[in-house]
């Protein structure tokens, strides 16, 4: 197949193509190529702003990775379903386009400057408490960002959390309210209680043949038998394709060459720095003068962290003296690192100035790393020059694989030219099986796909990440089908079972209280029941069920005479309470607890307003859905 569509482009037509491609390319760029095919609509707009299905995937990726970080091994492939977070992330995405423009009009910014403090203060990013380049771009491209993507993000971010934070901070609780919400979280309420249990009737149940059948009948659509697939696949791996590549030695004293060095030229600059802003309320005029009095102080003996103090005004090193940990080339902006670089230990930079301000730079340390020997990086470099070698190979077989599964009617073939076992998985379902594999994703959405499911083709090449791919093919199927009387029967007599024991203890729990209330609550104990006493029961700390708690702190207040309720108890037993009194709490807090819980008041208060914010620039936005 690939020789005939290599033997096609040779023709006049395709090069008279090609050459317009070519000529289009070098005078109107990509845009004008891609133009000539026109440009798909964005799938949602907000307020005239799109919202394009590049966005949206990107979401989707992220919120995945989110909730595999979550749930680790125990991962449930039905929440990681493109379908399913399509919803959410759109729906998100909508709510940040409407915050963004909403914090527009408001006129919130994030300077340059509040990012660079953020990032080299964030913890992920530091290495024994001090900013580490190589942590910082490791963690960037786990997670698939560049370090300018990151701040990109990392912006919106701020000015989303701005938004919201200004509005969920001005809500408040009024001491009233505060008092009365206390004095409700600490009321006491005391109540008898006496408890019919499901257990004491169970001995006298039957469930005849007849009930068994009948229900059956009526509830056919619940007894189905889950669909489930058996796969035969092929797993193409580039780690064990780089394992059998035989090791170069001059070639691998070659690149241990390299390795050193590029490793001696890495080096990392521990500095101090005093920043005096230029920005509305001070010019550059003003930002110098006040740069040079920081020195003059400084050169008199002023020690330079209690300077910094003094005179910075960058907010994420000031309090710490101006220390910025230790930084490397490729951080800072190129006039700061110019300097820094130029400085020896010790030495003090003149002002130095950026677009964020007027700068001082003092030189703490250089600190430098040694090339660690050849045997110690041996196998480190093994390894670099196995996967490097693999890597054509693998992408060679991944086209190989592509052609044959596509061409193929079954993995034999592919099995055979590209010399890869055939496997075989268990039975699952769409929910997944019980190893990791069958729970992929990708590996669910391919093997219950049409083309696999009922046209009975190879799937598409399945990337379970950058290492690794399969090629799947049907084994067997069981589709859904209604499971047969005789292989529920069991789970029937016992649904039946206890549905009659749980009405029938309902029923004497109301023949009780009846009793209860025209005889008096001593009258039922006579029947082997006893009532139990509770005083003075608060919403927590109690070992009674919650649902017992929840009902009794719902039922009326008593006036002359007791209410009464009779609560279903989980397990389909039945209590029926008497509830005697209601004693208001007392708000026996400290100033600290007040305080928290205002906190916590006032927090929700915010949240709702937050919420009632977002519905009200809902209903006011043109959105706009394809």
């Amino acid at each position: 197949m690939l020789q005939s569509f290599r033997d096609n482009t040779q023709s006049i037509v395709v090069k008279i193509i090609v050459g317009f491609i070519i000529i289009t390319f070098a005078l109107f760029g990509v845009d004008s190529l891609v133009g000539l095919a026109g440009r798909a609509a964005a799938p949602i707009t907000v307020n005239g702003v799109e919202i394009g299905e590049g966005q949206i995937l990107e979401g989707i990726e992220m919120q995945r990775r989110q909730l595999l970080a979550q749930m680790g091994e125990n991962a449930d492939p039905s929440l990681l379903d493109d379908a399913l977070l399509r919803g959410a992330v759109v729906e998100n995405l909508i709510e940040r386009e409407l915050l963004r423009q909403s914090g527009d009009e408001q006129g919130l910014r994030v300077s340059d400057q509040y990012l660079d403090a953020s990032i080299l203060a964030t913890r992920e990013f530091q290495v024994d408490g001090k900013f580490d380049r190589n942590q910082f771009e490791a963690l960037l491209r786990n997670v698939g960002m560049t370090p300018m993507m990151y701040r990109d993000y990392l912006r919106n971010e701020t000015l989303l959390a701005q938004a919201q934070n200004g509005l969920v901070a001005s809500a408040f609780v009024l001491k009233p309210e505060l008092d009365l919400l206390t004095k409700l979280d600490q009321q006491k309420r005391s109540f008898q209680m006496l408890q019919v249990n499901i257990d004491d009737v169970r001995d006298g149940i039957t469930v005849d043949d007849s009930e068994v059948e009948s229900y059956y009948a009526s509830n056919k659509s619940k007894f189905k038998s889950a669909e489930l697939v058996s796969v035969n696949f092929v797993e193409l791996d580039k780690r064990a394709i780089a394992e059998k590549i035989q090791i170069d030695e001059a070639e691998l004293q070659s690149q241990y060459e390299r390795f050193v060095s590029d490793y001696e030229g890495e080096e990392a600059r521990d500095a101090d720095h005093i920043l005096v802003a230029i920005n509305d309320e001070r010019d550059e005029s003003a930002a110098l003068g006040r740069i040079l009095e920081a020195m003059k102080k400084i050169d008199a003996g002023e020690d330079f962290s209690a300077a910094a103090q003094e005179f910075s005004d960058d907010p994420g090193s000031a309090e710490q003296g101006g220390n910025l940990g230790f930084v490397e080339k490729g951080v800072m902006v190129p006039e700061f690192e110019e300097a820094l670089f130029a400085l020896t230990e010790g030495q003090i930079s003149e002002p130095v100035r950026t677009d964020f301000g007027y700068h001082l730079i003092k030189l703490n340390k250089i600190e430098g790393t040694e090339a660690p020997s050849f045997e110690s990086a041996r196998k480190q470099l093994e390894q670099e020059q196995q996967l490097q070698k693999a890597e054509s190979q693998f992408v060679a077989m991944s086209e190989q694989l592509d052609d044959l599964r596509f061409s193929s009617s079954d993995l034999s073939e592919v099995s055979e030219v590209l010399e890869l076992e055939i496997k075989e998985s268990d039975f699952f379902g769409r929910d997944g099986g019980e190893d990791a594999l069958t729970q992929a994703p990708r590996f669910l959405a391919a093997a219950f796909s049409e083309e696999v499911l009922n046209a009975g083709e190879n799937s598409e090449l399945i990337e379970l990440d950058s290492d690794r791919i399969l090629v799947l093919h049907l084994k067997e199927h069981k589709p859904v089908r209604t499971l047969e009387l005789n292989e529920v029967r069991d789970q029937i007599v016992a649904e039946l079972s206890q549905q009659q024991a749980s009405e029938k203890v309902k029923q004497h729990a109301e023949q009780l209280l009846q009793k209860a209330q025209s005889e008096g609550l001593a009258s039922v104990e006579s029947e082997g029941v006893s009532w139990a006493q509770h005083k003075e029961i608060g919403r927590g700390g109690s070992d009674l069920a919650p649902e017992v708690v929840s009902s009794v702190f719902k039922m009326k207040k008593p006036s002359e005479t007791p209410t009464y309720q009779i609560i279903a108890l989980a397990d389909g037993s039945s209590a029926i309470v008497v509830l005697e009194s209601v004693n208001a709490g007392e708000a026996d807090f400290d100033e600290t607890q007040l305080r928290g819980m205002n906190a916590l008041l006032s927090g929700r208060l915010g949240q709702s307003d937050y919420r009632d914010q977002i519905d009200s620039l809902r209903a006011s936005a043109e959105i706009e859905r394809l």
